[in-house]
């Protein structure tokens, strides 16, 4: 899609029950990973409202 203009520096895999039983660690781990590479975009996958890319981007929002 973005041919050599972009690269995939790293990928976030969470089940959906440990995301939201974890909503405060999960977000955090999260957060820190995404910071640790300075991107320029980030990009969530398909989700449900109840699973973790929902929930993940709405926590990482609020931070």
């Amino acid at each position: 899609m973005f041919g050599d203009d972009a690269e995939i520096v790293t990928t976030v895999v969470c089940g959906d029950s440990y995301f939201s039983e974890n909503i405060g660690d999960a977000t955090a781990t999260v957060l820190e990973m995404i910071k640790e590479h300075e991107p320029d975009v980030v990009i969530t996958g398909a989700t449900n409202e109840l699973g973790f890319g929902y929930l993940s981007v709405k926590n990482l929002l609020r931070n």
